[in-house]
């Protein structure tokens, strides 16, 4: 080997060091950073969802159970919460159980939902839900000893003995209840007549001076007309000046003209001299228009009078 290829050899095996140390397989015995390149880009994992995950209820809603989504405000089975059931008549409003308010009828009382007479009721006695002590009855809504047997006819109405034929509460069965003015003859609901007084309906009616049962039921007097003694009968006539529909409704002779009595003028047919207008007179039929009474004549009012008519005597 020459002087120049001794030369090559060694700047081949110079270089050949030179990059094994600038490329170290395994980062570099001097710890320096790897150099092989890393993704920084990939994208961040997407959270899981269960595909069972249970779905958020709405407003004013919970979850109960089996039942789902519900209002417990209005809910009968879970009233205010999950589970409390409303009992009986009760219902749910603002997620409490109340009991809606009821009618009774009289001499009852609402307890729990149902009509109670709190005079006879052994469970409500005198008050809801005072109940009376094994072997007492409630009587006049007070816990007591039952009452010996009832003499007949009388018999055992709950804790009080009743004549069924005689008894309003009690006609002809326990518990009967006669309505309004009726009264209970031989065990039957009906009025008391006497003389007029009669059963209209429910009612008991004086068909004497009842317009709508004028002498017998149903029979109703025409309008204008009125019930009297049992008749259906026409208002009396009036003067000069009251209202009328015809002239049968006006006094004497008088017509009826524009819906009021009018008087008659000199010259006009009369009856008596409250027909005539004014001072007039009635003579012999017709008014006279002027005329007036002298003092101690006879005179019917203060128009036929020249001053005044007392007790029928003209002053």
């Amino acid at each position: 080997m020459n002087r120049t290829s001794t030369v090559r050899a060694l700047v081949c095996v110079a270089t050949s060091l030179a990059l094994s140390a600038c490329s170290p397989a395994d980062g570099g015995r001097d710890g320096g950073p790897n150099t092989r390149d890393v993704p920084t880009d990939r994208p961040s994992p997407t959270p899981r969802t269960d595909a069972g995950a249970t779905p958020t209820c709405g407003a004013g809603q919970m979850r109960c159970g089996s039942a789902g989504c519900v209002n417990v405000m209005n809910s009968q089975n879970n009233c205010g919460m999950c589970g409390r059931r409303c009992a009986g008549s009760q219902v749910c409003t603002g997620g409490m159980c109340t009991t809606p308010m009821m009618s009774c009828a009289m001499g009852t009382t609402a307890c729990n939902g149902l009509c109670k007479n709190l005079q006879s009721d052994a469970s409500n006695c005198g008050a809801c839900g005072t109940r009376c002590a094994a072997g007492q009855t409630c009587q006049a809504g007070v816990c007591a000893a039952p009452p010996a047997a009832c003499a007949a006819p009388r018999m055992m109405c709950g804790s009080a003995c009743a004549d069924l034929q005689n008894d309003r509460n009690n006609c002809g069965a326990c518990g009967t209840r006669c309505a309004g003015a009726q009264v209970c003859v031989a065990g039957t609901c009906g009025c008391f007549v006497s003389g007029s007084v009669q059963l209209c309906g429910s009612s008991c009616t004086n068909t004497a001076g009842d317009d709508a049962n004028c002498g017998a039921c149903g029979n109703a007097c025409a309008a204008g007309e009125s019930c009297v003694a049992g008749a259906c009968v026409a208002p009396p006539p009036g003067p000069a000046g009251s209202a009328c529909t015809s002239s049968d409704m006006c006094a004497g002779a008088m017509l009826c003209e524009g819906g009021a009595c009018a008087c008659r003028g000199a010259g006009e047919a009369c009856v008596d001299s409250f027909d005539c207008c004014g001072p007039g007179l009635c003579d012999e039929g017709t008014c006279d228009g002027d005329s007036r009474l002298a003092s101690g004549a006879a005179c019917q009012n203060d128009a036929q009078c020249e001053w005044l008519c007392v007790e029928g005597t003209c002053l």
